[in-house]
């Protein structure tokens, strides 16, 4: 009996705790080389496979981390639904310090509350705001959760339905500093397409009219072969047509 519980001593002692609490969610990533463990100490943590060993960790829930759910076509890229009541929203190439010898990651956006008000369901001894479960769906856009107590499951169209409603996410400062970025670079695009133009109108000037066959032998491909064209701003923006007032 005492030989049983030595080795079992032993064998406890050669493994590594995942976590220091339960672990509600197991999910692979996209290359199959990693997986990420949801617990119950609040945390979520990445490991190595092959190695056996922790190489990230993600802090910021204030419950215990009940799903998890990496991006379809993004691997560095996650979401988790907690009992807090939150749905956070990660991005693995953002580091912001380090934890248990490895580096660590804050939520880069984040839900409150995505559960509440859902269904005006009176609250009874032992409700929870837990978010129980997370995934991508639809465009890979959209992410649906489930909650404990509501029985509902919301799809978090929010931005999407502030687009269809045509309110103005950009700010009219910064919108004026794109507006600017972009003309300086589609006007400095311009005026380096004018040089080689003139250039190449020199070099080409007494050769035979067919040039296409000499620019493919160079590999030259000019903005109308890849279909290129450098509209100004404003004819990159959707304006919405005003309607005209009848005349009394």
């Amino acid at each position: 009996m005492a030989d049983c519980y030595s080795k079992t001593r032993d064998l406890r002692s050669k493994l590594s705790m995942a976590h220091t609490n339960a672990v509600f969610d197991v999910c692979w990533t996209k290359d199959d080389t990693h997986i990420l463990t949801a617990s119950g100490n609040q945390t979520i943590r990445l490991w190595d496979i092959e190695n056996k060993k922790g190489v990230r960790a993600m802090t910021g829930h204030a419950g215990s981390v009940k799903s998890i759910c990496v991006h379809p076509s993004q691997s560095d890229t996650l979401v988790s639904g907690s009992r807090d009541g939150c749905v956070f929203f990660w991005d693995l190439r953002i580091q912001s310090g380090s934890l248990a010898r490895c580096p660590k990651h804050m939520p880069v956006t984040k839900i409150k509350d995505a559960h509440k008000g859902v269904l005006n369901v009176k609250r009874r001894k032992g409700y929870t705001r837990s978010v129980t479960s997370v995934m991508y769906v639809k465009d890979e856009r959209l992410v649906a959760t489930a909650g404990a107590n509501d029985g509902y499951i919301p799809v978090l169209e929010a931005k999407l339905n502030t687009l269809k409603s045509g309110a103005t996410l950009v700010k009219p400062d910064d919108r004026e500093k794109i507006e600017m970025a972009y003309t300086l670079k589609t006007n400095l695009w311009r005026k380096r397409k004018r040089m080689f133009k003139d250039l190449w109108d020199m070099i080409t000037e007494a050769m035979p009219n067919n040039l296409a066959e000499f620019r493919e032998e160079l590999g030259i491909e000019t903005d109308e072969d890849a279909g290129v064209k450098t509209d100004d701003y404003c004819n990159l923006v959707v304006r919405k047509p005003v309607a005209k007032r009848l005349k009394r």
